[in-house]
């Protein structure tokens, strides 16, 4: 009798579904996204929690991949660690480099590269580091490959997070309201499966925040919340994307509100719930963002 959970090959599974993902992540995408990054103040509650849990020890040295702006590479060197900061986008990159001088930090090592190239050609050499962390950035075809990656690098611990479902490109109960069916499927769920395969225990937790995004017109909101239905086209057909386009105008006209932050100085959340207050509108509820905090030894 076929077990299907231990039968499974969980790392074919995961690049079989990558291939029907509307739109694979590049550093164009997040190039371009990058224009409208800016270096925060202070850490947000997803970084405070991401640092929280990964429980470094002092002077612990850090990889960070997929490194972005700096929402962990920036409050970790200011707390004394050795920073190794990778992305594939030179747009984050140079975000990030705008944020360690305005930190005035000159201590983080920063390079340009993917998860596919060769990490040691490009100056990371096996066990380098203290902790490799991956924050939202386990977007690759080769999950196994990744993780064989930060295992390698790694001399005591590996830190990654993933989507729960919900997430701030899929907002699932948005997509529920609308009527669109959803495909099955947790990306933290591969991830677990694999390591599990690799002969690894990793151990998991949860980041949950919720936000209130904000919007200058209903137009900037539908071209926002419109890239969700366009990236399940491959599981919902043309057809549904269609009238799901129809139904989110309608949407909007009722979940759309004037911003009551507008104007305000303050950035910080409240109540546990960001916004913007430099937007005109925002949604009437908080999308609640959930991440998978998986953590294992090396």
């Amino acid at each position: 009798m076929t077990n299907v959970l231990s039968d499974t090959n969980w790392n074919e599974e995961w690049i079989r579904a990558q291939q029907l993902r509307k739109h694979a992540d590049n550093a164009s995408f997040w190039d371009d996204r990058s224009k409208n990054f800016g270096s925060k103040e202070k850490p947000s509650d997803y970084s405070r929690c991401f640092l929280e849990y990964a429980n470094l020890l002092p002077g612990e040295s850090v990889l960070d991949m997929g490194c972005g702006n700096g929402a962990l590479a920036i409050p970790l060197a200011q707390a004394g660690h050795s920073v190794v900061a990778c992305d594939f986008s030179q747009g984050m990159l140079d975000a990030l480099a705008r944020g360690l001088e305005k930190e005035g930090i000159d201590t983080v090592d920063i390079h340009r590269f993917a998860w596919d190239d060769d990490w040691q050609k490009e100056g990371i050499a096996k066990k380098s580091v203290d902790v490799c962390f991956a924050s939202r950035s386990m977007a690759a075809n080769d999950m196994g490959a990744c993780i064989k990656k930060l295992s390698e690098t790694a001399r005591r611990k590996v830190c990654i997070t993933l989507s729960t479902g919900a997430s701030p490109r899929s907002d699932e109960a948005m997509l529920r309201e609308l009527g669109i069916p959803l495909p099955a499927g947790r990306d933290f769920w591969y991830a677990l499966n694999i390591l599990i395969q690799m002969g690894i225990r990793p151990e998991l937790r949860y980041i949950n925040s919720a936000r209130h995004d904000s919007y200058d017109s209903e137009d900037e909101a539908f071209e926002n919340l419109s890239k969700m239905i366009y990236d399940l086209e491959a599981y919902i057909g043309k057809d549904e994307v269609s009238s799901g386009l129809v139904r989110l105008r309608e949407w909007l006209k009722n979940e759309l509100i004037p911003n009551p932050y507008l104007g305000t100085s303050s950035v910080e959340p409240t109540n546990k719930t960001s916004y913007e207050p430099d937007k005109a509108l925002m949604l009437r509820k908080a999308r609640v963002v959930s991440w998978a905090f998986i953590s294992w030894d090396v």
